[in-house]
């Protein structure tokens, strides 16, 4: 389809919202720019897909971070750089069933998780908004014994989640909405969500996103639009089963109420928690992510108290 065809125009160097993406490019801290590289990588083909991503390498246990619904782990580079001790951090990215045609269920997401995981001697299992769900679940599988972090989220079934949709529209629509949070996508680029098809919507998307080497192109886009759908699809038919683990909660108190309760009707262990000032999504920046990251590294303290170096 041809720009004069409804597409917008390809994006201007002058236009603010392409100058304040390169401005956020820039003001990337080493350890971002480092995770943005990777990911660029992974997606040009140029680094293979890794079972399980190693966010800093360290001695001891590892902590395990799990990606939320849209799958990458960009989000966490802020955190992995806050982090204190010399463990090392783990990344599981969106695997092969949430990459797929099918609809998989969170279990079937964490019992392929659990399996990547074989062999790493994973100590803490953790997650932010969908990858606390699974971060749960996963616990079930690998770690019932020892503490979850779940940050900013609820156990399925709880109540309503960030991004939530039902229909297939609906869906695309809350990816180009979660989309837009982080990049330079306009409204009316955000509009064709809802209005267009998929292929129409992310040759869009991928025209306006393209203001750097590293942004996504066409079929990255669409591949990450399948893991959205999916991931939250999963998340809208999941329930979580009473009898897990326990966990440790972290809310941002300026857009959650205490969610402790709702941990606690699905917990087998102790559940208790904090709040910290922030939105969902300002939760993993400075300065609030400096105080996720005190819980994390207490958790991990905890959970690998005794265990061998």
């Amino acid at each position: 389809m041809a720009y004069g065809d409804g597409m917008p125009a390809p994006p201007d160097p002058a236009d603010p919202a392409v100058r304040a993406a390169r401005e956020r490019l820039r003001s990337l801290s080493p350890a971002q720019r480092s995770a943005l590289v990777r990911l660029a990588a992974a997606r040009s083909g140029a680094g293979p897909a890794a079972e399980v991503e190693t966010l800093r390498p360290g001695d001891g246990p590892p902590l395990v971070l799990v990606h939320p619904v849209g799958g990458e782990l960009f989000c966490y580079s802020a955190l992995v750089a806050a982090l204190g001790g010399t463990f090392p951090v783990l990344g599981l990215d969106a695997g092969a069933l949430l990459r797929g045609p099918s609809r998989p269920t969170v279990q079937d997401v964490a019992r392929s998780y659990a399996t990547r995981l074989d062999g790493t001697g994973a100590a803490t299992v953790a997650g932010w908004s969908f990858g606390a769900v699974l971060a749960f679940e996963i616990a079930r599988l690998v770690t019932p014994d020892r503490t979850v972090v779940a940050i900013d989220s609820l156990p399925a079934g709880a109540g309503s989640s960030v991004g939530l949709r039902s229909t297939d529209v609906e869906l695309r629509v809350g990816f180009a909405e979660e989309l837009a949070r982080s990049a330079p996508l306009a409204d009316d680029v955000v509009r064709l969500a809802w209005d267009a098809d998929d292929a129409a919507f992310v040759a869009a998307a991928a025209a306006a996103l393209d203001t750097s080497g590293l942004g996504p192109d066409e079929s990255d886009l669409a591949a990450r639009l399948t893991i959205h759908r999916n991931a939250a699809a999963a998340l809208e038919r999941h329930r979580s089963s009473p009898g897990g683990p326990a966990v440790r909660v972290v809310w941002a108190l300026d857009t959650a109420t205490e969610l402790l309760e709702p941990w606690r009707r699905v917990s087998g262990g102790e559940v208790d928690g904090c709040g910290i000032v922030a939105d969902h999504w300002s939760l993993l920046r400075a300065p609030a992510v400096h105080d996720v990251a005190r819980v994390l590294q207490e958790v991990h303290q905890q959970n690998t108290k005794g265990s061998p170096a």
